[in-house]
């Protein structure tokens, strides 16, 4: 019937129960109407035409009670569908929140990381620098020998993350006798050395001609 098909056509009709009630009697008595004169047209009289139009179009209370409980019908429809739009916005813009989080998240982890990682370099290129000072054939830490005229000969200990200078070395083996002379430092697995006097030593600034021996490494002084 065309009265359900317009109600059917009011999707999401926000209008109060009373406005759509007097708009479906509009739209029953327009159809009432053109029955009505339809039948007039056929030459039946005012009352024939009246009667034969309520037969034809049928129990209109009953098409109009139809009529607004459809109305009402898909307006509660439409009122449920457009909350459940808006919780599934709602729950969207929560998740995209919650990636935006996460993604914060890593990227702090990857930057940590990064960082951990260029100190770990820095580490091992001081590392490295320190062992081109004094190869050792890889090793870290251990101990230098220490021989010949000073106080306490001995082993001392020693590390490329804190080396300790030649003069260091000397001093903690009780310094030189009144007869040295000459101080060697033997690299470790080699056989040659390298010497100075202790005057040369001594007269040099802290850090120039004033070798780190490494783990391993003989000092002798003669």
């Amino acid at each position: 019937m065309n009265v359900l098909a317009s109600i059917w056509g009011r999707f999401g009709d926000h209008r109060s129960a009373t406005v759509i009630a007097q708009d479906i009697d509009e739209e029953l008595a327009t159809h009432l109407d053109f029955l009505r004169d339809e039948c007039l047209a056929q030459g039946m009289s005012p009352e024939e035409a009246e009667a034969e139009a309520h037969r034809r179009f049928g129990d209109a209370r009953a098409c109009r009670e139809a009529c607004i409980a459809i109305s009402k019908g898909w307006s509660l429809m439409w009122f449920r569908l457009s909350v459940a739009l808006n919780v599934i916005f709602v729950v969207g813009l929560l998740g995209a929140a919650l990636l935006a989080e996460r993604q914060a998240v890593a990227a702090r982890r990857s930057a940590e990381v990064a960082m951990a990682q260029a100190r770990i370099a820095i580490d091992q290129l001081q590392a490295a620098g320190d062992a081109s000072r004094f190869p050792v054939r890889g090793a870290t830490s251990g101990t230098v020998h220490v021989e010949g005229k000073v106080g306490r000969p001995g082993e001392y200990g020693v590390s490329l993350a804190s080396p300790r200078s030649l003069r260091e070395l000397i001093t903690m083996a009780g310094g030189p006798t009144a007869d040295a002379t000459t101080v060697s430092v033997r690299r470790a697995g080699g056989t040659s050395e390298e010497t100075q006097t202790l005057d040369d030593l001594y007269r040099s600034a802290p850090g120039e001609g004033d070798p780190r021996p490494g783990p391993g490494d003989v000092v002798i002084l003669r």
